[in-house]
């Protein structure tokens, strides 16, 4: 029989024993023994979810302390089965640093196939058919992306290998993708969908509009435009189809040009003030006129 030092690991057949001090609760064949099995490890692939109809792999690590099996049940129905090799003890043959036991550690792996929408809970059974160990699985449909700009049509109940070709709405740039459901509830590709814009530097510019703009602006979004030094003005520019632009405000005049139209604007309504207050003065006028004569 193999020798090993404390916490030295041999290989038997496969399996993996480890020489370790644990407590003992009884006797087997003159030496101490642990009673009790444990579940160390439950690992499920792929996680954390499970597409509908994929196979889904259970990988447990198990430590056994006497000889005795376990059982695999997926919702209350036998799915597997396993059982520890005789104990190893401490004899003359094998070096442990104190009396003890080499437990002994099983690696096991389950595979559910087909998983359904009912499949959730599985569990890990002593052979006095107490759990020890479970796990709830996630069984899903793959459905639609949450991303910006794509069109939300995925058929109901679309399950591992599904397939679905994913468009982009209106008002982004024309772009598909075809996407296959994977066996974690994930499609294979995921469809980037980038919103139609304007190029601001296209922005159509006169000799009083400075347009020194360089950036993106989304359709349906309109931005302010400078006027050139010695103009004023407020130009807003709206985008209103990819690198389609429309100006709009008032435009941009010298800066002498609208002190001008202000002062032609002040005679104006100056005038209009006047000629109404003429106007009235004179209905009056003929009111007081008319009065007297009666």
């Amino acid at each position: 029989m193999a020798k090993c030092g404390w916490h030295r690991r041999i290989s038997r057949e496969g399996k993996i024993s480890i020489c370790e001090k644990i407590p003992w609760y009884g006797i087997l064949g003159g030496s101490p023994v642990a009673a009790n099995t444990e579940v160390l490890t439950i690992l499920v692939s792929p996680s954390p979810k499970q597409a509908i109809g994929a196979d889904v792999r259970i990988t447990l690590i198990i430590r056994f302390r006497s000889i005795t099996s376990v059982s695999f049940t997926l919702d209350e129905k036998p799915v597997g089965q396993i059982q520890s090799q005789s104990p190893v003890v401490c004899s003359k043959n094998i070096e442990c640093s104190t009396a003890g036991l080499y437990s002994q550690l099983i690696e096991s792996t389950t595979i559910l196939k087909n998983l359904t929408s009912s499949n959730h809970l599985f569990q890990i059974l002593d052979d006095a058919e107490n759990d020890i160990g479970n796990v709830t699985l996630l069984p899903s449909f793959c459905t639609n992306l949450t991303q910006p700009g794509i069109e939300q049509n995925v058929p109901q109940n679309l399950g591992f290998l599904g397939i679905h070709k994913f468009t982009c709405l209106s008002g982004y740039i024309s772009a598909e993708s075809t996407a296959i459901c994977l066996e974690d509830g994930t499609w294979s590709d995921v469809l980037h969908c980038v919103k139609e814009s304007c190029n601001q530097s296209r922005i159509p510019v006169d000799d009083s509009l400075n347009n020194t703009l360089f950036g993106i602006t989304p359709v349906g979004e309109s931005i302010d435009v400078p006027c050139r030094n010695g103009h004023s003005g407020i130009i807003k520019a709206y985008c209103d189809g990819p690198d389609r632009w429309t100006t709009t405000g008032v435009i941009c005049l010298p800066t002498g040009a609208w002190a001008g139209i202000g002062i032609a604007c002040c005679i104006v309504v100056i005038g209009l003030v006047s000629a109404a207050i003429y106007y009235w003065r004179k209905r009056h006028a003929k009111s007081e006129d008319k009065d007297n004569t009666q």
